[in-house]
């Protein structure tokens, strides 16, 4: 099983849409789930006002952590291969080799971090701090099927 979001209305020629579709744990194998039941696969998620540091060391985040940061959420994210997606207002400061960061405009993003893949809407406000290779793709970006407790 390979944790991750699925994808759909990527267009790699001009990348005008990106529509995370459902966040969850992609198993062929499983019977169709019930969108409506919160899932034990659901990122940790950052509610406003939250001032929360995740790190390997703590019980909130492993390595392949998914984190959702709602709009006045505050995070540090300090993990191998995470997921994190950012809604407008949202802060976030991520750290992880082999992460992937999705920021909605007006989001406020710091990376750091070798293979870093970043999609962000052109006014997200995006600074990459060195370290490896990062690859940026700006698109708009419409997120669904978010965490079963909402932003």
């Amino acid at each position: 099983m390979i944790e991750r979001p699925l994808l759909a209305g990527l267009l790699l020629g001009s990348l005008s849409a990106c529509v995370i579709k459902d966040v969850g744990t992609l198993d062929d194998s499983a019977p169709a789930s019930d969108d409506s039941a919160p899932s034990a696969d659901c990122p940790t998620t950052i509610a406003a006002d939250a001032e929360v540091v995740l790190d390997d060391a703590s019980p909130f985040l492993t390595p392949g952590a998914m984190v959702w940061v709602c709009d006045g959420g505050d995070a540090l994210v300090d993990g191998e291969g995470s997921t994190v997606w950012l809604e407008p207002g949202a802060q976030a400061v991520v750290n992880g080799q082999r992460s992937v960061v999705w920021a909605r405009g007006g989001a406020d993003l710091q990376v750091s971090g070798a293979d870093v893949t970043i999609y962000h809407e052109a006014d997200a406000d995006v600074s990459v701090n060195g370290g490896g290779s990062v690859q940026e793709l700006c698109a708009d970006i419409v997120f669904s099927g978010g965490p079963a407790s909402g932003c």
